[in-house]
């Protein structure tokens, strides 16, 4: 049986221009994953059981498709650190955190993303800075003072 639309094609296989090989298209709302649930749905139990019968048989790929779908997977979660950050500048600050990791309170993956947090704030609070001197600075250019 030759399909309906074999007669719309040009030689080189591909259709005509203004020509759609499937002129009516996919249903709107149809994804190519949704109708594979709904020709699987149906037999949805039997796979179930088919697929705990050759995991309990030995079959290596049904035992891991079935502890992939019983048991989520194991991400890595954080836990609080608590630490002691002495009073003075940014310098001192990264020099206790280095002597955490050192002593080993704190891993080296935290001491890190402290660090960078220092070297953030760091950041900040010198735009911060910069921003009040500007000011001053224009508010006195303003005022007429000249001397500096």
């Amino acid at each position: 049986m030759i399909p309906e639309n074999t007669e719309k094609k040009q030689t080189c296989g591909r259709f005509q221009k203004g020509q759609s090989g499937n002129p009516r298209g996919r249903p709107s709302g149809v994804t190519r994953k949704l109708s594979l649930r709904m020709l699987l749905e149906p037999h949805g139990q039997q796979l179930i059981e088919t697929a705990v019968r050759l995991a309990l048989s030995g079959d290596v790929g049904a035992m891991k498709l079935c502890l992939d779908r019983l048991l989520p997977s194991f991400r890595p979660t954080e836990q609080a650190t608590s630490f002691f950050l002495p009073e003075g500048g940014f310098a001192d600050q990264g020099r206790s955190i280095l002597e955490a990791i050192a002593a080993g309170t704190l891993t080296p993956g935290e001491g890190t993303q402290i660090l960078s947090g220092i070297g953030t704030l760091a950041r900040v609070v010198e735009t911060d800075e910069l921003t009040r001197r500007i000011e001053a600075l224009e508010r006195n250019d303003s005022n007429g003072d000249t001397t500096n």
